[in-house]
């Protein structure tokens, strides 16, 4: 019945579906004079002389609205109102009543009838009731129907989420999975390399300390050198590969920083690099909660890059200042040194990827220095302008990552 009402005046196979309506009454001339009005208003109409044949057609039809005398003898109208509202809830009733009836009529619409109508009645009375009857069943039909394919949807909605769940947990179990083997793999590859390469470090120093003088015109001093050169750089590349592959399963140790202190220190550290290269640590850096040590390595590898990518033709100069917001603090490592073509700016944080024009270095720092920002809330990018210098930024949320141990 729900979709024959809400399709009133729709085709559908051929067929125009009107309301059908059920009139009761003992009175034949009321039971003639209601059905030939409403037959002419094109509702689709039966009738029944008693409440006894009312609920027998009840029982083999369902109609949209009954409109039922109340005083009927044996059967009456609220014995066809308990029969509509128990087995046809959706179904309109309508009580037709005298004025003796009142307390009836009452008792009826305590129990859900719709509306009544005093006899005799107006036919504009009649006409409008049935229609107002009508336009609520059909709203309250639209609106449980609308409910329905709300529940399904939520239905829907609640299996989908629980399937996303799933298959997002079995991504991470084997995400977590290829990072145990990644780690594995990483210190087995980090092993197998730094045993030999100590061995050629080894050998090439004997080679520098106790045959240097058979070396001719030097140039066996040159390739030693280089060996020695080389074998650093792939010393420090195993270190830094392995420090990105601690970062992956290190909490952070939270604690107060003072980073003024903190970028003092680093570059302490670092200056001797070059100590021609001036810094400039603005007075507003602040006390933030963070770790320590990681921390300390951002400002060392951002600050290690100043200095190695420093220009000859002028005096080199580093700045570290730092702005805040609700949310984070955001510190920039800004240089004059040589800077690179802005189409760089993603790609230097990429694993192993180094500037052409400045090939030494392991390509693991800045991949680093971003991973240390996200673990405490954060991001870390790049501007570079090439022969202007580059500025580094990096933020650290205010509040301690939900995965930080404090002590």
């Amino acid at each position: 019945m729900i979709a024959k009402s809400i399709l009133k005046g729709d085709e559908e196979g051929g067929k125009v579906y009107t309301d059908e309506i059920l009139v009761v009454d003992d009175e034949e001339n009321v039971l003639l004079t209601i059905s030939t009005i409403l037959t002419q208003d094109g509702y689709k109409v039966d009738t029944a002389s008693n409440g006894l044949e009312a609920i027998e057609r009840l029982n083999r039809k369902s109609y949209d609205l009954v409109l039922t005398d109340m005083r009927m003898g044996k059967v009456n109208g609220l014995d066809v109102l308990e029969h509509v509202h128990k087995f046809s809830p959706s179904t309109v009733l309508i009580v037709l009543t005298g004025y003796a009836s009142v307390e009836d009529t009452i008792e009826a619409l305590r129990r859900n009838a719709y509306d009544y109508l005093i006899k005799p009645c107006l036919i504009e009375d009649l006409k409008q009731t049935v229609k107002r009857g009508l336009e609520h069943r059909r709203l309250e039909l639209l609106a449980k129907q609308r409910e329905q394919q709300l529940e399904a949807m939520n239905r829907e909605l609640e299996s989908l989420v629980k399937e996303r769940t799933r298959d997002l947990e079995n991504a991470n179990r084997e995400l977590q999975e290829k990072n145990k083997q990644m780690e594995t793999f990483v210190y087995l590859v980090s092993h197998d390399l730094r045993s030999p390469l100590l061995s050629i470090q080894g050998l090439a120093a004997i080679l520098q300390e106790e045959y240097k003088e058979q070396f001719v015109q030097g140039e066996g001093t040159r390739y030693v050198d280089m060996i020695l050169k080389s074998a650093k750089q792939m010393n420090g590349l195993i270190d830094d590969l392995l420090e990105f592959s601690k970062l992956g399963r290190s909490s952070l140790k939270i604690q107060i920083l003072d980073t003024n202190v903190l970028v003092r220190e680093v570059w302490a550290r670092v200056s001797h690099l070059d100590q021609s290269v001036e810094i400039v640590i603005k007075e507003n850096l602040p006390f933030i909660r963070a770790d320590y040590l990681k921390i300390s390595q951002i400002f060392s590898n951002l600050l290690e890059n100043s200095i190695k990518y420093r220009r000859n033709d002028v005096a080199s100069k580093v700045e570290v200042d730092c702005q805040e917001d609700s949310q984070e603090w955001h510190f920039t490592i800004s240089d004059n040194g040589s800077g690179f073509e802005p189409e760089y700016n993603e790609r230097i944080f990429q694993l192993f990827h180094r500037l052409a024009e400045h090939g030494s270095g392991s390509g693991m720092g800045l991949p680093i220095v971003r991973k240390i920002a996200q673990m405490h809330g954060g991001h870390a990018w790049a501007e570079g302008y090439p022969g202007r210098g580059t500025k580094f930024h990096f933020t650290i949320k205010k509040d301690s990552s939900p995965h930080a141990k404090t002590f």
